[in-house]
């Protein structure tokens, strides 16, 4: 009886992890086809043409084409356009990011393949990052770096964090690890979630339903923008949610760049309400070099750079790993994707 593929088609930092996959079950065969694909890829993916979506088709090893009619499992970020039509015994598809918009033009979601992803694996990381972006903001941080390039002793006055506000968009394990952080400054933290939990999560004083954002937002010094992309969620904040943000705030986005009405944004950064903000994801990647928000003064531009943490890309195999323990038992897998929701 021949054994069941799985193939590991993302490149990790150390390789030789590969073998705890493979020490996991002899039902399995596992094989590691690590694919490389241009950084705008996912974008191709998730909203691209179709031509140019069939172009990446072209990009993929010729073994891993090959083996695809095998699969049963596959760990990766991309796949190709027609995969369910490449792969008729595929099970499961294991995400190594955490979004996971670029499976939809495949028909992956509601195609009775199960996709799992790698959310959490860098709420930390991520969560940092925001906190530093916070207090570089109410710091005045960009500024001073400017005053020292000009050879200027300029005194300014500056923000704490302590006693603001802040307000996360998006309570997942992003969003609850900026909270945790957030209150160890002294911060009030309120938050909005999609699903209503009957009593309030850890480190969070408050939480609206989606359908009062704005409500939320006019409390908020500063806002955390950590929320899934989908269909539902793009452009979610625009001119009304941006009208609706306190004078003098701040925004951080570690979302995507999809989530914002960056026509909008743009209009706020220069005009108000807001004093300020941090972005690390644009709708376009990466951003052009004749964009606007290159010469924003009060912008602090990071390149989809948020998760810092040494070797990512084996920690988010290391959590595969575990959950292809719960596969080969038969048990039910972890962050599993609602084909609905999209997260």
């Amino acid at each position: 009886m021949s054994k069941r593929l799985v193939i590991v088609a993302y490149g990790l930092d150390t390789p030789s992890l590969v073998e705890k996959a493979r020490a996991v079950s002899g039902d399995f065969e596992v094989v590691y086809l690590p694919v490389q694909l241009p950084p705008d890829a996912l974008r191709t993916y998730a909203s691209g043409t179709a031509e140019a979506r069939e172009a990446l088709n072209q990009r993929y090893p010729a073994e891993f084409m090959q083996r695809l009619p095998e699969a049963e499992v596959i760990y990766s970020l991309h796949l190709p356009v027609d995969l369910l039509k490449r792969a008729p015994k595929l099970k499961w598809v294991a995400n190594m990011g955490s979004g996971t918009e670029q499976y939809g033009p495949l028909g992956v979601l509601g195609s009775g393949v199960t996709l799992t992803s790698s959310k959490g694996v860098a709420a930390r990381s991520i969560a940092e990052f925001v906190m530093a972006q916070l207090l570089a903001l109410n710091k005045r941080l960009p500024e001073r770096g400017r005053e020292q390039a000009a050879h200027r002793w300029t005194r300014m006055q500056a923000r704490d964090l302590h006693g603001q506000t802040l307000g996360i968009v998006g309570l997942g394990e992003i969003g609850a690890e900026a909270a945790r952080f957030a209150k160890a400054f002294g911060m009030r933290v309120l938050a909005t979630r999609r699903r209503p939990m009957p009593e309030l999560p850890p480190n969070v004083d408050a939480t609206y339903p989606t359908g009062e954002l704005r409500a939320m937002l006019a409390e908020c010094d500063a806002v955390v923008l950590a929320l899934a992309f989908t269909p539902e969620t793009r452009n979610l904040i625009g001119r009304a949610e941006l009208a609706a943000m306190k004078k003098g705030s701040f925004l951080i986005n570690v979302a995507r760049g999809e989530v914002l009405d960056e026509v909008a944004l743009l209009e706020a950064l220069k005009n108000g309400p807001m004093a300020g903000a941090a972005l690390d994801v644009f709708a376009k990647e990466p951003l052009p070099k004749d964009s606007p928000f290159w010469d924003l003064p009060n912008l602090v531009i990071s390149a989809h750079n948020s998760v810092t943490m040494a070797h990512y890309s084996d920690a988010a195999f290391e959590a595969f790993v575990e959950n292809f323990k719960r596969y080969a038992r038969g048990e039910a897998l972890q962050r599993v994707v609602d084909p609905v929701h999209r997260y």
